[in-house]
């Protein structure tokens, strides 16, 4: 059985954030090649937007992000979900696990991770900032 993951805006931020290799820690929980990964296509523009708003070291990471997104694309086969630009992404993400619970969701938002659990779907979260846990 493969095992589908919905990537969040954060997630493609934990390599270098976090300095945990995701692709070697969903490898570890779910097997080589046992899993596909996909984003919404909202997550793009909210990369760009966060790079271009906000200044330092967290720019630099919304531009890391960006870079490893695109990365995913070519090596791992990222898929990207379509959704209605005028909602909220979280709310997107929401609305699609309405119909689609058997995916599992990686995010670091607190707030995210509950809704997705009370949907009956998984959660991917960050561990004491090492490896990656299924919630």
């Amino acid at each position: 059985m493969v095992v589908r993951i919905i990537l969040d805006t954060n997630f493609f931020m934990i390599p270098k954030d976090f300095k945990v290799d995701i692709i070697s820690e969903f490898d570890k929980l779910f097997g080589l090649n046992a899993y596909e990964l996909f984003t919404f296509q909202a997550v793009f523009s909210e990369l760009d937007s966060l790079f271009l708003k906000l200044s330092g070291s967290e720019k630099q990471l919304a531009k890391l992000g960006r870079t490893f997104l695109q990365h995913l694309q070519k090596t791992k086969g990222l898929k990207t979900i379509s959704s209605n630009n005028e909602l909220y992404l979280d709310d997107a993400l929401i609305s699609f696990l309405t119909n689609h619970s058997d995916y599992y969701v990686a995010t670091t938002d607190k707030q995210l991770q509950n809704k997705v659990k009370e949907l009956g779907a998984k959660v991917i979260c960050v561990r004491q900032g090492k490896y990656l846990m299924v919630k």
